[in-house]
This record gives C-alpha cells, sequence and structure tokens, in this order.
C-alpha cells in the first residue's frame, strides 16, 4: 500500500463521489456510561505482535515511480544512516517509545519487485542499495522488533520463486556450513549466527498485479494457490519452524467471499499457518461534496464495530472453505480518508493524518486484542515517512514531526498488562446512516441481507460498448461472446446495466453474480487475465463532480477466464449505501501485450439482498488487561462522540485498588492534526471502594492504571 489514487488491491477500490443529504448523528442515550471490568475472568494472553508497523524500503520503478527512488534503496526512506551504517538514533529512540514490537518488511506493493538478491552481500557492491536484508536485521534488533518478510510473488516467473524464497529462508535461518552456500554468504557478511526469522508472508495483495512492471503480470487465484503450496514447501525444506501466511484480497473487509479469497482458502488453506488480511476503513471517497466532512468522521467511529463483524466472517469464510481455523494477521490498516476538502478551495489537507482517523485506527486494535478475533499480529502502514507515516522528517529538517496517530499508539503499549480480562461496556450509541463503504448503524440489533429475488441478464445486455479497434461482441445462443483481434490496451466496456428498483425506489441493494466464462485464443496469442468486474450501474468513473450521485464502489474483479474449459465464478457484491443497480463489465487487460480469440460468458445468474444494517454503534469503548505479577489492572477508554463528555463509572471486581492514575490523549478536532497531545500524564484518581467516577472529554482516548498493594 501505498498512495490512495493507486491503490487497486481492494475489490472496490475506486475514487468515488458521494452526495448524501447532510446528517446529524443522534446521541441515543443520555451519556452516563459505565465499565464493568472483572479482573478475574481471564480471558488470554496479550497478542504482542499486534503493535507492529510497516517499513518502505526497495525499488519502486514502475510501481509508485517511472524511476527508481534512490531514498528507499539508501537510507530505507529515512531508517538507515548509510555514511554511518547504522539505523539513525531517533527512528530507533522513536520505536521504541512506541513500543514497535514487529516491522514488516520490504514494504507492500515494493514486494512485487523485490529480489533480496540485490539487498545482500558487501555493501561496495551494492550500488545504492545500502539498506538491505542486514541492515533490516540489525534495526529490527536495536528497536526490539521481530521481523515479519515479505516474499514476492512477481520479481521471477512463477516457477523460479519457490527455490528464490527457499534461498532467502537459507540465507535468514540455516547454520552457516557447506552444504547452505546462501548462509556462508551471510556469515562473510559479518552474521556467522543464524538470524531466526520466524513470520513469512507469501505475498502482497498478490490479485491485483504487478503495476507497470515488466513484463505485467496478475495471478489468477488458482496461480497464486499452486505457487503458495509449492513455495511453502520449499520453504519448510530449509526450515520447518518457520510460520507461514497466505494472502486474502485487500480491501475495507467488507468482501469476505471474494472469489480469490475463497479459492485460495480451498486451494491453499491446508499449508498455511496463517491467514494475510489487509483492513482499510471506511474506505472512502477522495472527493467530497461541501459540508460532509462530519460525515466522513462519523464513518471513521462507525466502521469499527463494522469491521469487528466483518473480521468474524473471515474465521468462518476460512473453516468453510479449508476445514480449519487459523489466526489472522492483519499485515496492513489504516484509513483511506480523503485529501481533498471544498471548504478550502484547492488546499489539499492531510486528512490521513487527521485526530480522527487516528482515533479510529486506535480503536480497531482495540477490536485487534479481542482474544476472540484471533488476530496475533498487525502492523501500522507505515511507521515513518512515505504516505502515511506516523513519524515524519524531510530531509532538510533537523526536528521529527509526529502525527495524531503516534500519541495513541504510545499510549496503548505504555498502558498495557500481559493478560486480557473481561470488560464491558453499558454506555450511549450513536446512529449512522451510511456512507460509502460503512454500512447504515441504526437501531438496536445487526440486520442481516435477504434475500429479494434475481434479474435478468438478456434483457438488459449490450453490445454497443465493444465497436472498436480490434473488439467486437455478440450472442450466441445463451452465450455473449466478445472477439479479440489483436486486441491491446486496458478496456472494461459494459456488458450490462441492470437496474433493482423494481424491487423498491427506497432500498439500497447488495448482490450475488454467478456465471461460466472461458477464452478460447487463437493460435500463437498471448493469454491475458481476461474476466469481468461488477460496479455500480451508473458506471466505475463516470459521474462529474458536483452532481449528487456515486461512482462504483463495486469493483470485484473475477478474472481468471484463460484457458479454454468453463470455469464458474461467484461473487458477492456490496453495493454502496445508495445502489440502485449493477452494471456486468467485461474485463479485458492485455498488459500490453495483442491477444486474439473469443472470451465467453453464459449462465448469468444475478440475486438482489437487501442491504445488512448494524446496530447503532457504541460512543465508549475499553479494553482492560492485567500485569504478569497481578498488581495492575490497565484499562483502555474511547470517547468518540465529537461532541460529548462522558461520565463514567468504573466498577472493578476481582481486584481491590487502593490508588489509580490517568493518562490522556485529546485532540482541538477531528478534522485536523494540530493540538493532539497526550495532554494528561499520571493524574492521580480518587476511589470509592473499588469504583471510580470520572469525567471523560469528547474524541478522546484515556489510560487507567488502578494499583493495589503487592
Amino acid at each position: 500500500m501505498n498512495y490512495p489514487s493507486l491503490f487497486l488491491g481492494s475489490t472496490r477500490a475506486a475514487l468515488l463521489l458521494l452526495a448524501l443529504a447532510p446528517t446529524t448523528s443522534v446521541v441515543m442515550a443520555a451519556l452516563p456510561a459505565t465499565i464493568t471490568v472483572e479482573a478475574s475472568q481471564k480471558l488470554g494472553p496479550v497478542p504482542r505482535l499486534v503493535f507492529g508497523q510497516n517499513i518502505e524500503a526497495a525499488d519502486d520503478k514502475d510501481i509508485f515511480s517511472p524511476e527508481t527512488t534512490r531514498e528507499l534503496l539508501l537510507s530505507g526512506k529515512g531508517h538507515w544512516d548509510p555514511k554511518r551504517k547504522a539505523p539513525v538514533p531517533k527512528v530507533v529512540e522513536h520505536a521504541r517509545e512506541l513500543g514497535m514490537t514487529s516491522l514488516r518488511y520490504p514494504g507492500g506493493c515494493l514486494g512485487h519487485n523485490f529480489d533480496w538478491r540485490m539487498a545482500v552481500g558487501p555493501l561496495e557492491e551494492r550500488g545504492d542499495w545500502q539498506f538491505g536484508i542486514d541492515e533490516w536485521i540489525r534495526l529490527c534488533r536495536e528497536i526490539g522488533a521481530e521481523p515479519m518478510m515479505t516474499m514476492s510473488t512477481y520479481v521471477l516467473p512463477l516457477d523460479e520463486l519457490p527455490a528464490h524464497a527457499a534461498d532467502l529462508v537459507e540465507y535468514l535461518n540455516a547454520p552457516a556450513t557447506p552444504d547452505h552456500p546462501w548462509a556462508m554468504k551471510r556469515a562473510a557478511a559479518g552474521h556467522p549466527e543464524p538470524y531466526g526469522v520466524r513470520w513469512f508472508e507469501l505475498g502482497n495483495e498478490s490479485d491485483h498485479g504487478n503495476h507497470n512492471l515488466i513484463p505485467q503480470r496478475k495471478l489468477t487465484p488458482h496461480e497464486y494457490a499452486a505457487y503458495a503450496r509449492a513455495t511453502a514447501a520449499a520453504m519448510r525444506q530449509v526450515d520447518p519452524t518457520i510460520q507461514i501466511g497466505i494472502i486474502l484480497a485487500p480491501g475495507d473487509a467488507t468482501d469476505v467471499y471474494a472469489n480469490w479469497n475463497t479459492t485460495v482458502m480451498r486451494e491453499a488453506g491446508e499449508i498455511a499457518d496463517f491467514v494475510v488480511i489487509h483492513i482499510y476503513a471506511p474506505n472512502s471517497p477522495k472527493l467530497l461534496r461541501h459540508g460532509l466532512d462530519r460525515e466522513l468522521m462519523q464513518s471513521a467511529m462507525a466502521v469499527v464495530d463494522q469491521v469487528d463483524h466483518y473480521i468474524q466472517a473471515y474465521h468462518r469464510m476460512i473453516r468453510e472453505m479449508c476445514g480449519r481455523d487459523l489466526p489472522l494477521a492483519v499485515t496492513e490498516y489504516n484509513s483511506l480518508a480523503p485529501d481533498y476538502h471544498e471548504d478550502h478551495g484547492s488546499e489539499l489537507l492531510p486528512f490521513r493524518f487527521s485526530y480522527g482517523a487516528a482515533l479510529e485506527s486506535a480503536d480497531l486494535l482495540r477490536v485487534f486484542l479481542k482474544p476472540e478475533s484471533r488476530i496475533f499480529a498487525a502492523n501500522y502502514w507505515q511507521y515513518f515517512n512515505g504516505y502515511f507515516g506516523l513519524l515524519r522528517k524531510a530531509p532538510e529538517a533537523t526536528v521529527y514531526e509526529v502525527m495524531p496517530m503516534y500519541h495513541l499508539y504510545r499510549l496503548w503499549t505504555k498502558h498495557l498488562g500481559e493478560t486480557i480480562v473481561s470488560a464491558t461496556v453499558d454506555g450511549p450509541r450513536a446512529t449512522f446512516p451510511g456512507m460509502g463503504m460503512t454500512a447504515p448503524a441504526q437501531g438496536e440489533r445487526f440486520i442481516p441481507s435477504v434475500r429479494l429475488g434475481e434479474l435478468e441478464f438478456w434483457s438488459h445486455a449490450d453490445f454497443s460498448a465493444f465497436d472498436t479497434t480490434g473488439l467486437s461482441a455478440r450472442r450466441e445462443d445463451d452465450r455473449f461472446v466478445i472477439q479479440l483481434d489483436k486486441f491491446s490496451g486496458k478496456l472494461f466496456p459494459a456488458m450490462a446495466t441492470i437496474p433493482a428498483t423494481r424491487f423498491g425506489s427506497e432500498r439500497s441493494y447488495d448482490f450475488t453474480v454467478r456465471f461460466e466464462a472461458r477464452f478460447i485464443p487463437e493460435a500463437g496469442s498471448f493469454i491475458a487475465p481476461l474476466g469481468a468486474r461488477i460496479t455500480d450501474a451508473r458506471g466505475f468513473n463516470r459521474t462529474p463532480l458536483g452532481q449528487q450521485q456515486s461512482l462504483s464502489s463495486m469493483s470485484t474483479e473475477l478474472n481468471g477466464a484463460t484457458t479454454p474449459e468453463w470455469r464458474t465464478f461467484r461473487t458477492y457484491c456490496e453495493g454502496l449505501v445508495d445502489s440502485k443497480g449493477i452494471q456486468i463489465q467485461a474485463m479485458l487487460e492485455t498488459l500490453g501485450r495483442e491477444v486474439s480469440g473469443r472470451l465467453e460468458f453464459r449462465n448469468f445468474q444475478i440475486e438482489v439482498y437487501s442491504q445488512e444494517q448494524f446496530a447503532a454503534y457504541a460512543l465508549v469503548t475499553t479494553n482492560a488487561t492485567l500485569s504478569a505479577d497481578g498488581n495492575t489492572l490497565y484499562v483502555i477508554v474511547f470517547n468518540k462522540s465529537d461532541s460529548e463528555s462522558v461520565d463514567l463509572t468504573v466498577n472493578i471486581e476481582g481486584f481491590t485498588p487502593h490508588s489509580a492514575k490517568e493518562w490522556q490523549v485529546t485532540g482541538q478536532s477531528l478534522f485536523g492534526s494540530d493540538g493532539v497531545a497526550e495532554t494528561t500524564t499520571a493524574r492521580l484518581l480518587r476511589l470509592s471502594g473499588q469504583s471510580l467516577s470520572h469525567a471523560i472529554p469528547p474524541s478522546s482516548m484515556t489510560a487507567l492504571e488502578f494499583y493495589r498493594q503487592p
């Protein structure tokens, strides 16, 4: 992950224009809240690897830049001092202060082009690549962070990748003996002892292809599953103790049953030790109509409960597809809040650095820590510099700038015990009408989708969009046939635009789409990952700025119709909150090559569902943990109301405190980054027996520590 405008991993990633009438959060109760902590009910150990971070340190050419950004290779974007040949002390100091527990490398999509062999060996022979494998490990050691290694799925031809990955495991973990030549090279570089790297993920957002790298490639889920099986086997031959994760499609967590996810889990789930997901929520538009900034921040507050729900859906899907449960690693998470705000004309405001986005990410950590989430690791995107870095320093600057998330993240790690204990909240909730990919949150309970009926494909079929050079389309019996004649390019023509308004004009809808597809190439033709995608009925990018419509959010890719045999595709498409229909588009990406042949579709089945609705979201959330010696109880409290204080009562059972202290982070506004700080530090609080009554300000994160006599 790097720039939101280039983030293509989500099946619904798009630049969206929303037009919703201004709404107001309705508080459903007064703002007293009660937290009940039952310290004797121990729920499990704190998964410390949840407090991980990401680094970007590899070649970005043809991924995010037309040319290599040398600073990525020379210093890992500021983590490493190539002159001193050592980590930058301040970067290490801040990482320790944050309590960073793991560091993922080489950095999201930069893994596509990452040939680790360029990043090892004598420094004088590496050219610009002065920050590589050994330097990353040293940085991790000085921080005290566990290394998390991302393997490449695109740097070499597919059949060469298993051996490539196995050699890396040898370099990292094998003893330096003659039968381990890569380990001998590690020893020759001054590192005789194995590094003992434990965590490896097989790729990064591998479903979305390798950007503009040459040759362009885009794995089908079947190809990825075969790669995962072969690569895991090769790696484990070198070191059977490593832990290997397989990659699901990234996004805002709503499209759990995407074709990529179900196929990969069915075909490769048996080889996995864990499953990797990425969560960017709320998946919000880049451009907002005037006056919707508050709704955006409400969306950030409401979406946390919804992510909690979808994490359990991931676990259900995994069990259904591969017959067993597996832990999750959220190796990237953040908000996809936009940068543009019309109140300020053309000025770009860093909403990704806003206090509201940070408060949401900090509350997501609470969800990740829940034992029932079964998340053993998480990595915030990202630590230092880059597009999202919570710590920043321009090359010419002399001081380091900390973003709002820095304060909240540090508050978490400084006030966290070893064991999670039961903590429940009886407090106020707020309603939210829904926006973009954040579902409505109102009422007292979750209301699932209900099947409403079916839509007919052929009555809406359209062949006119295929009347262009190298393309034509027609109906043959029950088949929609697209003829490609030396077609080269990237095109998504609409096969059918199908309204769902016959089920009621006031509704919004979700859809399942099932069809069969195949591609019959002509002799000598290049085989591209052709297929289809499902978008909103208004199209993917047709709504001009200012109109009260939405762009597509449902770009569910159903690629892989690359063989003459019929294959079945099925996907669930979660629509915008104002979605009234769908458009089925052919997905014609030839990766710069000429393609000739017949792409055929048949047996379309389109089902319509009412959109799910969540209960009104909690304004007060909490987490409680106990120290290893049992003498300190830590309670984290979020007040997600942007306007009201909370009169909080904390009742403690199974633990008798004799004193308590408070730490607190607040901000001037959810919309900016100024004024965010730890405004209260170690303030002594007055107890009443085993209870505490205390006022919690709006938009705040509070750490309470309760002490008893040892």
